[in-house]
């Protein structure tokens, strides 16, 4: 087999792109997700020093989208490592956490008002 017919059916097992531009795609998720939690850090200290407190909204988002990766990654993996479980396990249980925490804090906003 010839290098070109290589590549031709690596692109096509691949859905048309290379290995090269799937790992690019990774790497830029991979960023925007530290940079998700960077922003919701900054949020939430902006938000505790303008109102007193904790923007519970952003961490229940920022959450989620780790999440949902997770969840997408054990269901599509055949081999399942105990740590991903334990990390999605987690995050959902932040996501639900941070939820109550901020529907909390709009009902005693609205009982103040």
């Amino acid at each position: 087999m010839k290098r070109e017919e290589i590549l031709e059916k690596s692109r096509e097992e691949n859905g048309g792109q290379d290995l090269f531009e799937k790992e690019v795609l990774r790497e830029g998720g991979e960023l925007g997700i530290y940079m998700v939690y960077i922003a919701a850090a900054l949020f939430c200290l902006i938000s505790i020093f303008a109102t007193g407190r904790a923007g519970y909204d952003l961490w229940a988002m920022a959450h989620t989208l780790l999440a949902v990766g997770y969840t997408v990654k054990l269901k599509e993996c055949r081999r399942k490592r105990w740590q991903d479980i334990t990390l999605t396990a987690v995050l959902w249980g932040g996501i639900l956490l941070n939820s109550v925490m901020h529907f909390r804090n709009l009902l005693t906003a609205a009982v103040i008002l």
